[in-house]
């Protein structure tokens, strides 16, 4: 009967210490964990204050820099204004540049009057020209005024785009009217050649010149004037005799030069 008893106390105290190590066991673990949620709580409510502090300095640092910007920029135009402004002041004599309407105007109004002071420089073209004879002598063949004449040196037909005036060797030849020589020449049927060209756009032509001229291009000569002397004759007149070869053309068309002529001759030697 004791040895039964023994055991069952035995069971039962051994019971008793097993689940008083479990419940032991359980309270540890939950002190344990609540030290640790404690503790984790204040580091992270650390943390937190810690980053909103950070944020607190990084957005008030921002927002300075923010204003040193925004007061440069603004502050930008009101510099140059004010420069701009002083410099006007300073500087009152400078003239003002002129629009592009102005210069556009002043030029157009220069080149009119560059165009009147031509057209008053060239007015000459539309006044009266006098033209005299080369020389005074007998006119042994006319103008024949497009119609064919024989040439009897040559033997055929042909127009006749001037006058010839018969004269002798050495004799003076002056030029008709006003105007200045613009090409002197020799030719194999016409000899010495000159021209000359006038106003209103008339041109007279001395054909069977002595070789020695008294002018050369681009000389400015007077009616009257003597530009050389007869030759030894024309190759392709020859049967005419001694003369000078008298043309004229108005705008390059041949005209008869008895047309313009207002008097036979000024001066002689």
């Amino acid at each position: 009967m004791s040895y039964f008893k023994i055991d069952e106390d035995f069971k039962n105290s051994k019971t008793v210490s097993g689940k008083g190590f479990y419940l032991t066991l359980i309270a540890s673990l939950i002190l344990i964990g609540s030290t640790l949620w404690v503790v984790m709580n204040k580091s992270i409510d650390n943390v937190v204050d810690k980053n909103v502090t950070i944020s607190k300095k990084i957005a008030k640092k921002h927002n300075e820099k923010s204003k040193i910007v925004n007061n440069t920029v603004y502050d930008v135009p009101i510099k140059k204004k004010a420069a701009s402004t002083d410099f006007l002041a300073k500087n009152k004599n400078i003239e003002k540049l002129p629009n592009a309407d102005t210069k556009y105007r002043d030029q157009q109004t220069t080149e009119e009057n560059k165009l009147g002071e031509n057209q008053s420089t060239n007015i000459n073209i539309d006044e009266k020209v006098l033209f005299i004879l080369p020389f005074s002598g007998p006119i042994v063949k006319n103008y024949s005024n497009n119609e064919l004449v024989k040439n009897e040196t040559l033997g055929h037909w042909c127009t006749h785009d001037g006058i010839d005036i018969k004269g002798n060797q050495g004799d003076p030849v002056r030029i008709s009217a006003d105007g200045v020589i613009s090409k002197t020449y020799e030719d194999p049927l016409w000899g010495t050649c000159v021209e000359a060209s006038h106003a209103n756009n008339i041109s007279t032509y001395y054909y069977g010149l002595n070789k020695k001229l008294n002018v050369k291009e681009g000389m400015q000569v007077e009616a009257g004037q003597i530009i050389g002397s007869i030759g030894k004759g024309i190759s392709c007149e020859q049967q005419e005799g001694l003369h000078v070869h008298f043309g004229m053309k108005e705008k390059d068309i041949w005209i008869d030069p008895g047309s313009k002529i207002v008097s036979e001759q000024i001066g002689q030697e």
